[in-house]
């Protein structure tokens, strides 16, 4: 389970992406990788995270319920 806790991870360097924008993009409807680019600009950089943010996306859409409590602690 990926626990997105009260202070950012940065998942993506290049563009300073953390855990949270993610969730929050993901919650709003940008459920793969490509649209979380084209949102966030994630993975557009070095690619490094591309494969990082793939997993947090299959687990917040795999675990709904954990994204609704997740970001409530984010807020």
């Amino acid at each position: 389970m990926i626990i997105i806790y009260t202070y950012p991870m940065y998942v993506c360097l290049c563009h300073g992406v953390t855990d949270q924008e993610i969730a929050q993009a993901v919650a709003d409807g940008h459920r793969d990788v490509q649209s979380i680019q084209q949102h966030l600009q994630a993975g557009t950089g070095c690619g490094s995270c591309v494969s990082f943010t793939a997993d947090l996306i299959d687990e917040l859409t795999s675990h709904p319920e954990d994204l609704a409590r997740d970001l409530s602690y984010a807020a």
